[in-house]
């Protein structure tokens, strides 16, 4: 029972972590590179990588359910436990106690056996002594009564002595079968008890056995967690270098457009940086700072052509860990967007882009030829959530 409860201490201390973009991972520094060929980002890598995020999330998520099945499991098998050790308590005190009774019942068997052989003897000493008197005359012993009152007196002795030894006989005859039948129905009581203790003994093993199978089991399931809570938290540290370096190039670059259109007044007019499905819109996790929300993930066709939004200037183009090749965008009054999982990028920092320019690639699955493009908006180092911002689909 106190292991389970320090399981559970350590399981209450430990958060899941929901709400992380797939391959949201970055290290906390980086270089910029120039735009590079096509051929040369590893794509599959990418998507592996992105495949392997997803997987152990999910892993993450039912290890938790498990572990949760395992703790109301758990808590049940010790309550069995705890009844079945009450139950056989229990039943080693009848034992006892019927143990006891028992010794006692052959103690008292042993004294009504021995008063018995004491009555047997003193009826066959007694017979004796009238054998003895028959023979020297027990018509003369009648006879020699002075009168018909005596020769009543001495008739009435006789059989007074005889009923006397006769109801002793019986009587202790009488108890010593009842004490006999008295240690039978104990002693098949004790057997009946003992035969019950014996298998509520063999079932507290089996209970303690499966106790310990799943506790261990348990543990077992606790560190496989605490590896994919480990992924998982650097992708969360990894988030928040992401968020450092935006806040770094919302620093140095003070870009602001020169045309007569701003950002914010194409709320809900945005067009979709790729051809494509969107399969994934999330939350930030749960301690972020609620109503502000991260990217989402569109699915196309491999070798797609990704297009920046709206005008500015590219501010980063490089490769980060988790995003693969990743453009992002001032677009001045401090909004920025970001794409990344791309195979290719087609600009470098300090590019002056329009709305509809082709800033890279999507790569794509070698079986399937479907790629991912990861698209997010910011302002001012807050995450917006981009399907406010982008125009709604038809389709």
């Amino acid at each position: 029972m106190k292991m389970i409860k320090m399981i559970r201490l350590s399981l209450g201390n430990t958060l899941i972590l929901k709400g992380l973009i797939l391959g949201f991972a970055l290290l906390t520094g980086f270089g910029h590179t120039d735009a590079k060929p096509a051929s040369e980002p590893n794509q599959g890598e990418i998507t592996k990588l992105e495949r392997k995020l997803l997987s152990e999330r999910e892993k993450l998520r039912k290890l938790g359910f498990q572990e949760k099945d395992l703790l109301a499991e758990l808590t049940a098998l010790e309550r069995d436990v705890t009844e079945k050790k009450r139950a056989v308590k229990e039943l080693s005190r009848k034992i006892r106690h019927a143990d006891a009774e028992i010794e006692s019942l052959r103690q008292n068997l042993l004294e009504l056996k021995q008063v018995s052989t004491e009555a047997q003897n003193k009826v066959s000493k007694k017979l004796v002594e009238f054998y003895k008197h028959a023979r020297i005359g027990y018509v003369k012993a009648l006879t020699d009564a002075t009168d018909i009152t005596d020769l009543l007196r001495r008739v009435k002795y006789f059989n007074i002595v005889m009923a006397q030894d006769r109801t002793a006989l019986v009587r202790t005859a009488e108890q010593t079968q009842a004490r006999q039948t008295e240690i039978s129905k104990m002693e098949t009581r004790m057997n009946e008890i003992q035969d019950i203790s014996r298998k509520e003994e063999a079932r507290l093993m089996s209970l303690k056995k499966e106790l310990e199978k799943r506790v261990l089991l348990l543990v077992n399931i606790h560190q496989e967690k605490k590896y994919y809570e480990t992924a998982v938290a650097e992708l969360e540290t990894a988030a928040e270098g992401l968020k450092q370096t935006l806040i770094d190039v919302e620093k140095k670059d003070n870009y602001e457009t020169n045309l007569s259109g701003r950002f914010e007044d194409f709320r809900g007019k945005l067009p979709y940086p790729m051809k494509g499905k969107v399969i994934k819109e999330q939350a930030l996790p749960a301690s972020a700072t609620p109503g502000k929300y991260k990217g989402i993930l569109i699915e196309g066709p491999a070798d797609s052509e990704v297009m920046t939004v709206f005008p500015g200037r590219v501010a980063f183009s490089g490769n980060l860990k988790g995003y693969g090749e990743l453009v992002i965008i001032n677009h001045g009054s401090r909004f920025f967007t970001v794409s990344a999982l791309l195979s290719a990028r087609n600009k470098i920092e300090g590019d002056v882009v329009h709305e509809g320019e082709v800033i890279g690639r999507i790569g794509g699955d070698d079986v399937s030829r479907v790629g991912s493009l990861y698209f997010e908006i910011r302002k001012a180092g807050k995450s917006l959530k981009p399907q406010e911002w982008l125009k709604t689909k038809t389709h």
